[in-house]
């Protein structure tokens, strides 16, 4: 189970749910798209803890005013077989790579963050 991964270990794909927390205008560009662009690095993040708004943003954006209002939109994936994201810090995973939506994972939930 990815949650307890070691940094390095892969989860593979359709065993979980993860989630990809994002800002309205991120939400928005990625309902159009159907893509998670990765940063700078090539990475896109995903966790599986399901977070509230302020959750969010303190335990995966660290509190940073320029990331304010990531964890206000929310994407539930599940990764298909032979897609893997790989641990990172604790409970954060992360894809190397753009993640296409119907290829890479198929989308269980979109919208505003849910979760009390």
């Amino acid at each position: 189970k990815a949650g307890n991964a070691a940094p390095g270990e892969p989860l593979q794909g359709g065993a979980n749910v993860l989630r990809h927390y994002t800002d309205e205008a991120g939400f928005n560009a990625i309902q159009e798209s159907q893509l998670l662009l990765p940063n700078r690095r090539g990475q896109v993040f995903a966790t599986e803890k399901a977070l509230n708004p302020s959750q969010a943003f303190e335990e995966l954006f660290i509190g940073a005013p320029t990331h304010a209002g990531r964890g206000d939109y929310v994407f539930e994936l599940v990764p298909r077989q032979g897609v893997t994201f790989v641990a990172g810090k604790p409970g954060e995973l992360i894809y190397n790579g753009t993640v296409r939506f119907g290829r890479h994972v198929d989308v269980r939930f979109a919208g505003r963050n849910p979760y009390p």
